[in-house]
């Protein structure tokens, strides 16, 4: 039997990007949870040896802020006015879990880094993204300001 795929909707698009933020975010706070419950002599020391991840994590957390923002502007340039608002919302969501990805990743690095050196310096590098990627949370108002929606799109979006 075919199944039917039911009609597209901004509400149902709106609940299932909200679904995946969500799970793309509870996965690398949950792994923090876990790695800092099993780690009970967890210390802070800005005392890193030569520990290369003490100087790579700085700066490939301020990169994935500023990459994943340079590549979701660069796709949000090349939306094409004439196009649907359906295909609007796909290249959307698909620059944005881009700049979701690329901020997951370097959480998730960092934790990992946790981990391993018991030094909760690292987690800070963990939270810092993990911050901006629960700002980024996809809202009605926010789509229809990144998208630059016409009225007859927001009227649409709205239905």
């Amino acid at each position: 039997m075919a199944q039917d795929t039911p009609p597209f909707t901004a509400k149902g698009f709106l609940k299932t990007f909200s679904i995946i933020h969500l799970a793309l975010l509870a996965g690398p706070v949950l792994f923090m949870v876990v790695s800092y419950a099993q780690h009970t002599n967890n210390t802070f020391s800005l005392e890193l040896g030569e520990n290369m991840f003490a100087y790579l994590l700085p700066g490939l957390t301020v990169a994935s802020v500023f990459v994943g923002n340079m590549l979701f502007k660069k796709n949000m340039k090349e939306l094409n006015t004439t196009e649907t608002l359906q295909s609007k919302l796909a290249i959307y969501q698909t620059s944005s879990i881009i700049r979701y990805a690329l901020l997951e990743g370097t959480a998730l690095l960092a934790i990992v880094t946790f981990s391993n050196e018991n030094n909760l310096y690292y987690l800070i590098f963990a939270v810092i993204p993990l911050g901006y990627l629960l700002l980024l949370r996809p809202t009605k108002d926010k789509i229809t300001t990144d998208l630059n929606l016409t009225a007859q799109e927001v009227r649409q979006f709205d239905n």
